[in-house]
């Protein structure tokens, strides 16, 4: 199903703890500098279950930002995010930045400390380990590490991060041929290195060859 993607990034968080501050600080600072974001609504959490709004909204997004803090683990909807954030980073090879806000990522990883008893809450639930799963898998990705200092100096980092992260995974996806070959003909390079060779073989070959070379031209041109 074609998507109409109007943000390039998630962000996942725990409101009690970022919405009023950090948070708005760095989506105000992304929008400056031209990256569209996504957050989530209050309204739109209803129930124990992560609404399918949010779940098409992070499969939508190129990069999604795990802004982990003190109360993260005492939502079930932030887990239920965060194990679908690092199933779109496995399967679509989206863009994961964690941000460790007044959280250790030691706690994390390992589920101990304050943190560890946030999520001890769930003690008993049938995803509770998928949600540990995910929380150790996320304290090995590269990120930001925040107990005090300047926040300022923070979002300004994380925003060239994911700045310089977007232009790089969108140089690739642009310019990756086996990818273009793949969504206009349903081949993979390899095949089409046969009809190459089959074109050698007479004036048939080689002006059906022509035209499916002029249609991938045309293709390639349109994402440039």
């Amino acid at each position: 199903m074609a998507s109409s993607r109007n943000h390039e990034v998630f962000l996942s968080f725990r409101g009690e703890d970022t919405r009023n501050n950090f948070l708005s600080h760095l989506k105000a600072y992304l929008a400056e500098n031209g990256v569209a974001t996504f957050t989530d609504d209050e309204q739109i959490r209803s129930g124990e279950y992560i609404s399918p709004q949010l779940i098409q909204a992070i499969e939508d997004s190129r990069c999604s930002i795990v802004i982990i803090s003190p109360n993260y683990a005492s939502s079930t909807w932030c887990l239920a995010e965060l194990v679908k954030i690092l199933d779109c980073k496995e399967r679509n090879g989206q863009i994961v930045i964690p941000i460790f806000y007044h959280v250790d990522r030691f706690d994390v990883e390992n589920q101990c400390g304050g943190f560890g008893e946030a999520l001890a809450k769930h003690d008993g639930d049938s995803q509770i380990q998928s949600w540990r799963n995910a929380l150790t898998q996320l304290a090995h990705i590269p990120g930001f590490d925040f107990q005090d200092g300047d926040e300022a100096e923070l979002i300004g980092k994380i925003a060239a991060a994911v700045s310089s992260k977007l232009m790089s995974n969108s140089t690739t996806a642009s310019f990756n041929f086996n990818n273009i070959y793949r969504d206009i003909f349903g081949i993979n390079s390899t095949r089409l290195n046969s009809y190459y060779v089959s074109a050698l073989r007479g004036p048939t070959h080689f002006f059906c060859c022509c035209f499916f070379f002029k249609t991938f031209c045309l293709h390639l041109y349109s994402l440039i």
